[in-house]
């Protein structure tokens, strides 16, 4: 289990009672400590449009567009970034799935692909980059807002980079100039996660 439980918000048939008792079975858990009050904040999060949280003992509500998510807290949040010394499927993230990138071979520089310091690593506030068929540079927040990524999966979202220049990010591609990468996110399904030689 990863340790969340994503739900509509507001007009949404289950009741906020019912989805903590339900939240709290999926974390193994139990609902003590819960008064009405913490009931009480829950509905008004859930029924309001925006963004917030409120914390509930043992668990945390979040409320991103119109998901609401509870969860347990985790410490953390962001992941080491993962060297790339070439083609091949790469961990990150949740474990759950994998990045498999491949390159054009009129890119294959004559010192190795480590030359080109590739990391894959996670979102960060401030990243920017030019997408591929853009009219301009974009934030990487200002995509995330206009596709409706929800904030708690934002920490752990994707992204390449050579020597600290974006080249790629989950689900708006290549940078403008990165038309000579291919990546694709595919689940784990006990295969090697090795660079191809």
């Amino acid at each position: 289990a990863d340790g969340l439980m994503d739900a509509p918000g507001a007009g949404h048939d289950v009741g906020i009672a019912e989805y903590l008792d339900a939240a709290a079975a999926f974390e193994e858990g139990n609902l003590a400590g819960v008064e009405f009050a913490h009931i009480e904040g829950l509905v008004e999060l859930a029924a309001r449009s925006g963004s917030g949280r409120r914390t509930v003992p043992g668990l945390i509500a979040t409320r991103s567009f119109e998901w609401l998510r509870v969860a347990v807290p985790r410490a953390g949040g962001r992941l080491e970034p993962v060297p790339v010394p070439g083609p091949g499927r790469y961990g990150l993230g949740s474990g759950k799935s994998m990045m498999e990138l491949e390159f054009s071979e009129a890119l294959r520089p004559p010192d190795g692909y480590d030359t080109l310091g590739l990391e894959f690593r996670t979102w960060r506030p401030g990243d920017q980059y030019w997408p591929a068929g853009a009219g301009r540079m974009w934030s990487v927040q200002e995509l995330f807002q206009k596709a409706r990524v929800p904030s708690w999966k934002r920490a752990l979202w994707p992204i390449l980079t050579s020597k600290g220049k974006i080249l790629w990010v989950k689900q708006f591609g290549p940078e403008k100039d990165a038309g000579w990468l291919a990546i694709r996110e595919i689940p784990v399904t006990g295969v090697n996660l090795s660079p191809r030689k």
